[in-house]
């Protein structure tokens, strides 16, 4: 399938694919993201399909996506089950302390939060995050320094 003929799958596949996917994930975000993935893989193998055997190798790949999105979910349950078991932890315990570090995230100050978020969760350099920030490295490097000793205090407790 050339690019033009992968386009006009796209175009006249792509919602029917997405709610199907959002049908079987319950999530829209997620199904979007599939279908996405789906479309990006099978553009290479799509080439000798016509139109309706191209929607059913579709609906297949999306199927199978949502199958491994499936397994991947289980195999990960089962390790974090597998960690709690071991460390003889307090499954309640980790939701418990999960609340209260978000809600302390969520108290500290704007500027410190960000730059948690763009260093942690962005994963950028002092440089980039003082850019968007509008502040010196020093002052990233300070900020997040603040914000990780609150966050400490509230694990510690």
């Amino acid at each position: 399938m050339t690019t033009d003929a992968l386009g006009r799958a796209y175009a006249d596949h792509r919602l029917s694919l997405v709610r199907l996917a959002t049908l079987l994930l319950r999530d829209e975000g997620i199904a979007e993201d599939l279908v996405h993935d789906v479309f990006v893989r099978s553009q290479g193998r799509l080439d000798s399909l016509d139109d309706a055997e191209a929607y059913a190798y579709l609906r297949r790949s999306v199927v199978n996506a949502w199958k491994n999105h499936r397994r991947h979910l289980a195999v990960e349950l089962a390790s974090r089950l597998r960690l709690v078991a071991e460390r003889n932890i307090d499954p309640m315990a980790i939701v418990d302390e999960r609340q209260r570090l978000w809600h302390a995230i969520e108290r500290l100050p704007d500027r410190q939060r960000s730059v948690l978020v763009l260093r942690y969760y962005e994963d950028l350099p002092d440089a980039e995050i003082a850019e968007l920030v509008g502040c010196s490295q020093v002052t990233v490097r300070t900020q997040a320094k603040r914000a990780l000793d609150k966050l400490r205090e509230v694990v510690d407790r």
